[in-house]
């Protein structure tokens, strides 16, 4: 589950010191010294010094935040580094500190596309100096996934709390053993996007008998129901197998396949996918054959 940072004092005891987090006084303290509206804080009494972090986001420009970090000398604070980076919610995850670093999390949601990233971002006590390590995703066409810039992050300790960091999120994806029904599809149908419209062509299905749960149904014969998942899969039941399969994948992932038709006698279905040429395409799928075939569709077509 997800630890959010909240707006109250909570302070933190361990055995090299201690941190206290979005305290009223230290946030005031880094207001004098940024004059920039502190959204959070964290002070830190380390062997390496004492340390006071405040993070501040700006809504007005898609939730970009910039993290400022001073270390105490002589009553007085020295900027010792600071990090702008993208947080879409404003929400900072894990505000915390160790005796070697600084850490907290970001997500950069990328609207109604599909793709984000999440940034993992620690300061170092020794170095004085941001790191941050970025996971990114896409579902355009097929999904894509991954961290951009590991080999940028020299220090091993930093890296090793990251990676940790990492494994333990929900955003980084960790494959299983099994494939998903949508997974066998995309290989099973490779290439399918750019094959149906050069003539009829054969569409692989693979069924599961694992109970599955749709919100509404869009269709229904005596062999078949056809279930439409809102940005995601078309869905279909055999009932005479009492399967379930994936009837088509949007080529953007994060689209909604139109369901046109349900055809009573020979079990096909007309669906519209808007992601396919510029102005989206016809489908035309077989059930009982796997047959299918497209058409682009034309200005004004509907």
């Amino acid at each position: 589950m997800k630890k959010h940072i909240i707006l109250l004092i909570i302070i933190l005891y361990s055995s090299f010191g201690f941190s206290q987090l979005n305290e009223k006084k230290d946030i005031t303290i880094l207001k004098k010294l940024t004059l920039e509206e502190i959204n959070y804080s964290l002070k830190s009494k380390t062997d390496k010094g004492t340390y006071l972090i405040g993070i501040t986001c700006d809504f007005s420009v898609w939730g970009e935040c910039t993290a400022f970090v001073f270390k105490n000398f002589a009553g007085s604070w020295e900027l010792k580094d600071k990090l702008t980076f993208s947080n879409t919610n404003g929400e900072i995850e894990e505000f915390t500190s160790n005796e070697n670093l600084i850490y907290f999390g970001s997500h950069s949601a990328g609207g109604s596309s599909g793709n984000g990233s999440y940034y993992f971002n620690a300061f170092s006590f020794d170095e004085s100096k941001f790191y941050s390590l970025e996971y990114s995703w896409s579902d355009f066409k097929y999904s894509s996934y991954g961290f951009s810039n590991i080999e940028a992050i020299n220090n091993n300790i930093v890296l090793d709390y990251l990676e940790k960091k990492a494994s333990e999120s929900e955003y980084v994806y960790k494959p299983t053993t099994e494939l998903t029904l949508e997974e066998s599809w995309k290989i099973e149908n490779k290439n399918i996007y750019e094959k149906i419209f050069k003539g009829k062509t054969e569409i692989v299905f693979k069924y599961d008998n694992s109970e599955y749960e749709f919100e509404n149904k869009v269709a229904e014969n005596s062999k078949y129901i056809i279930y439409n998942v809102f940005k995601g899969n078309m869905y279909g039941f055999k009932k005479s197998t009492k399967e379930y399969f994936i009837i088509w994948v949007p080529s953007w992932n994060y689209d909604t396949t139109k369901f046109v038709l349900l055809d009573n006698e020979d079990n096909t279905v007309f669906i519209q996918d808007s992601t396919l040429g510029s102005n989206g395409a016809r489908v035309y799928i077989n059930l009982d054959t796997k047959d299918i075939y497209a058409f682009y569709k034309r200005v004004g077509e509907d």
